[in-house]
């Protein structure tokens, strides 16, 4: 490291806008930085889209042998119900322009409010489904998405 030398300019980000898209409709459904942005200083990404995957394996297996569409409408609300929170409190903390006791503070919270995510709903740990086309699905804490999945108009896909 004593040789090294700075080749170019350091370039960083700043004020990086917090935002969240429809995350279902007709025939479709978002996870994951699909549904929202947010600056990466909590480093929530993977946490944010894991949550959202298996919130909408929930939804899809509910209305799996009926209407997808409809078991989905509580899908939307019920995702931004767990994600608001932290997301907001990032914002503040992502300024970078809190004085140094309320930021203690704010980190706090964020800390409280991500550990209010996953006790405040129901486990889908240790429940399985066989569904038509593929392997039976089992959530026992690792994650698997059934690739090429489909059931009408609707199709599960790993990108």
């Amino acid at each position: 490291m004593a040789a090294a030398a700075r080749s170019g300019r350091v370039v960083g980000v700043r004020d990086l806008p917090t935002y969240f898209r429809q995350s279902a409709g007709a025939g479709w459904a978002l996870v994951g930085d699909a549904v929202h942005h947010k600056d990466p200083l909590a480093a929530r990404g993977i946490a944010d889209a894991l949550l959202g995957a298996e919130l909408l394996a929930d939804y899809v297996l509910r209305g799996w042998d009926n209407d997808l569409d409809e078991a989905l409408r509580g899908y939307p609300a019920e995702l931004m119900r767990a994600l608001q929170p932290a997301a907001f409190l990032n914002d503040q903390l992502a300024g970078l322009d809190l004085p140094a006791e309320q930021a203690r503070g704010t980190w706090q919270a964020l800390q409280m409010a991500e550990r209010q995510i996953y006790p405040a709903r129901p486990s889908a740990r240790g429940r399985s489904r066989s569904l038509p086309g593929c392997a039976p699905y089992r959530h026992d804490g690792s994650w698997a998405v059934p690739l090429g999945l489909r059931r009408g108009d609707w199709s599960v896909t790993a990108v």
